[in-house]
C-alpha cells in the first residue's frame, strides 16, 4: 500500500481578532481621563473671568438704573415749586414713591441687579431692619451739617434742590450696604461688593466709585455719611489718608494731599 499524501488544511483568521491596540478610532481609558481633567482645569480658569464680566455688566445696569432714578427726581423738581429733588421728612428717609412710578418709570429700576431683594416696597432701602423686600438704594437727598472744602458751610439738614452746589458733584442714590457690615461704606455683602459702588449725580449721570472715589465725591457732595461713627471714618482714612475732619461728623471735613 502506498503512502498517502497529506492533504493542507487551510485555517481563515477569525474576523474576531483584532490587532492589538486598535479601537476603531477611539479613546482609551488614559486619554479619556487626560481630556476630562483639561476641560476641568479650562473651567476653573474661565469661571471667575465670566463671574467678573457678568459683575461688571450688572455694575452698568445698575448705574443706568440709577441715572434714570435721578432723572425721574429732575423731572419732579421741575413741577415743585420749591425745586426740591426727592421730597422726604428727614435726612435718613429713602421714600422714593413720589418718583416711582410717575416720573421714572418701571419700579424695576430701583433694584440693582447685584442684589436678591426686590422693589416690593418703595418706602425704605435695604438697609432698613427688615430690608427683603424693598428696594436696593439709600436715597442722599438731604445736606449733612457741616463745613465743606468749597468753603460752604451747612447748620442744618437741608433738602437738596435743583440749585444745589455743582449738580455734576452732588448725588442722591448710592448703592446700599444691603444691611450687612459696615453702614454707608462698600463691603463684601454690599450690592457690588467691597471694590466700591455707584452713586447717581444730579446733572443725570451716575458711575462706579473705588472706595477712595467714593470718599472724595461724599465730601464734595456735603454727605460725609462715612463719618457717622468711628470705624466708617477710620475705613475712610484708610483709603484716602489726607481726609481730615475737625469736630465729628458735623464737624469740618477737608482732604488737603
Amino acid at each position: 500500500m502506498s503512502a498517502r499524501t497529506p492533504i493542507p488544511i487551510l485555517v481563515a483568521p477569525s474576523r474576531l481578532v483584532r490587532p492589538r491596540h486598535s479601537f476603531a478610532g477611539g479613546f482609551t481609558l488614559v486619554e479619556m481621563l487626560v481630556v476630562v481633567a483639561i476641560i476641568a482645569l479650562l473651567i476653573a480658569v474661565l469661571l471667575p473671568s465670566m463671574g467678573r464680566v457678568r459683575e461688571i455688566s450688572r455694575r452698568t445696569i445698575c448705574a443706568s438704573n440709577q441715572a434714570q432714578l435721578v432723572n425721574g427726581m429732575i423731572g419732579y423738581a421741575m413741577d415743585d415749586i420749591r425745586g426740591i429733588l426727592l421730597p422726604t421728612n428727614h435726612y435718613t428717609n429713602d421714600d422714593i414713591s413720589s418718583i416711582v412710578p410717575k416720573y421714572a418709570g418701571d419700579r424695576k429700576l430701583a433694584v440693582c441687579p447685584s442684589t436678591q431683594h426686590t422693589a416690593m416696597y418703595l418706602t425704605a432701602s435695604v438697609g432698613s431692619p427688615a430690608f427683603s423686600n424693598y428696594h436696593s438704594y439709600e436715597m442722599f437727598a438731604w445736606i449733612g451739617v457741616g463745613k465743606y472744602p468749597d468753603g460752604r458751610v451747612y447748620a442744618a439738614h437741608t433738602p437738596i434742590r435743583k440749585n444745589t452746589g455743582n449738580p455734576s458733584k452732588l448725588w442722591i442714590p448710592m448703592d446700599d450696604s444691603s444691611g450687612h457690615g459696615n453702614n454707608n461704606w462698600p463691603d463684601p455683602g454690599n450690592n457690588h461688593g467691597a471694590d466700591g459702588l455707584n452713586l447717581g449725580y444730579i446733572d443725570g449721570h451716575a458711575g462706579f466709585h473705588t472706595p477712595a472715589e467714593y470718599v472724595r465725591s461724599a465730601i464734595d457732595s456735603y454727605h460725609p455719611w462715612f463719618g457717622n461713627n468711628s470705624t466708617t471714618l477710620s475705613l475712610a482714612q484708610s483709603v484716602l489718608p489726607y481726609v481730615q475732619n475737625v469736630g465729628g461728623w458735623h464737624g469740618v471735613w477737608s482732604y488737603e494731599q
